[in-house]
C-alpha cells in the first residue's frame, strides 16, 4: 500500500466516522467473478439505517459500522480501491483470487441532533 493510497483510505474512512446520526444506505455486492458485478456473479444486499457507531479496530484491521439491530464490518487491509463523490463512498475489496466486494455507502439525509430530538419530543 503506497502512502498515498493510505492517506486517501484514513482520510475516507474520518469522512465515514462523521456521518454519526445520519441515514445511511449500504449496498455490498459479492461477486465470485473478480471485479465483476454484473447480477450473473453477484450476490447483492441492501439496507439502509441510521449511523449510531462507527470505528476501525487495529487489531484485525476490522471496519464497524452499526444503527439500530444493524453491525456492518469489512476488512480494510483488504480494500484496493476507495472514491468518494459528494455523499456517497465506494470501496472496493480484493478477497482472494477469485472473489471481490464492491460496498458503496450513501448518506441520505442530515445528521439528527439532540436539539432536533427534544424539538420533535415537545411538539407531539
Amino acid at each position: 500500500m503506497t502512502e498515498e493510497f493510505k492517506t486517501k483510505l484514513i482520510s475516507n474512512l474520518q469522512w465515514l466516522g462523521d456521518q454519526i446520526g445520519r441515514e445511511i444506505e449500504i449496498i455490498d455486492k459479492l461477486s465470485c467473478n473478480k471485479g465483476n458485478y454484473d447480477r450473473h456473479f453477484t450476490g447483492t444486499s441492501r439496507f439502509y439505517f441510521v449511523i449510531e457507531h462507527f470505528g476501525v479496530a487495529f487489531s484485525g484491521a476490522v471496519g464497524r459500522i452499526e444503527g439500530q439491530n444493524v453491525h456492518f464490518e469489512f476488512k480494510t487491509d483488504y480494500i484496493n480501491r476507495i472514491e468518494r463523490s459528494g455523499n456517497e463512498l465506494e470501496m472496493e475489496l480484493d478477497l482472494d483470487t477469485k472473489t471481490s466486494r464492491l460496498i458503496t455507502f450513501k448518506i441520505k439525509s442530515q445528521a439528527i441532533t439532540h436539539e432536533a430530538v427534544d424539538k420533535l419530543l415537545t411538539h407531539t
